[in-house]
């Protein structure tokens, strides 16, 4: 059986153009949809029964909703980055190994994570004296504030909690500190975008010389999958600069996908 739909009217003003199937309206009870695309080569359209915010903040397509299926949304450049149904798993995976497996960790970085939900797991540790997050987009913090409170639970306020809106390369360019553990949560891996730079060999180098001595550095390492190489490229690079490098994963069921994490340390 097949069944016939209307050409899809596209929404530019919410997900980018370069998708080309932005966003489809199909004529049920939905607002509108938005497209995902895995590894795979799959499309997903999700249905979107609100849409919260949509706009450009620094050349960067900025779309909250709520879904039909997985609650709310949090998409950057037409790709899901968070969901409500399971950004628990995601962000407990992507922080707390690290955090328990060190003695002591009192001065922690968060690069990228600008939903708060890294510093919502961090700030339950008592014996965390600083918490430093590294985001360049401090407009997307103030929206995080607002519409994603259920990713932060107010950990914005915790007084350990410093927010820095700087590049990471250069504030790992020119900061001295030391930190315990390094949390890495940036956007996935675009092998023809400007991301690339931020998995490069030279910026994990310069990560790593912020660790103190016996700490640990924690990176999302994209989806797991035949078809995708990026994890392993990922693990390559980290393999060449830290002595203890080990991927983990998870089905993440609002990314479609198995994903992965990375622990690294000396």
């Amino acid at each position: 059986m097949v069944m016939e739909l209307n050409p899809p009217a596209l929404r530019t003003d919410i997900v980018s153009a370069d998708t080309q199937i932005a966003l489809a309206q199909l004529g049920d009870e939905a607002e509108s949809y938005s497209v995902q695309r895995n590894d795979g080569g799959e499309y997903c359209l999700l249905a979107l029964e609100k849409v919260l915010y949509s706009g450009i903040l620094l050349s960067r397509q900025v779309l909250i909703a709520d879904s039909a299926k997985y609650g709310r949304l949090l998409v950057l450049d037409g790709g899901l980055q968070s969901a409500s149904c399971d950004e628990g798993l995601y962000h407990e995976l992507l922080v707390q190994p690290a955090m328990l497996l060190h003695p002591n960790p009192r001065r922690i970085l968060v690069i990228g994570g600008a939903d708060g939900a890294c510093l919502r797991e961090l700030i339950h540790h008592r014996n965390v004296e600083a918490i430093t997050l590294l985001d360049c987009e401090p407009e997307l913090v103030e929206l995080a504030k607002e519409h994603l409170s259920a990713w932060h639970c107010g950990a914005f306020d915790d007084t350990r909690v410093k927010v820095v809106g700087v590049p990471a390369r250069e504030f790992l360019q020119t900061d001295q500190s030391k930190y315990d553990v390094i949390i890495f949560d940036p956007i996935d891996l675009d092998l023809s975008s400007d991301s690339r730079q931020q998995y490069s060999k030279q910026f994990f180098m310069r990560a790593k010389a912020r660790l103190a001595a016996g700490g640990f550095f924690a990176v999302q390492a994209m989806q797991l999958s035949p078809d995708c190489d990026k994890h392993f490229m990922i693990k390559r690079t980290l393999s060449s600069i830290f002595g203890q490098v080990h991927s983990y994963h998870a089905a993440i069921a609002s990314f479609m996908a198995d994903w992965s994490f990375i622990l690294a340390s000396d």
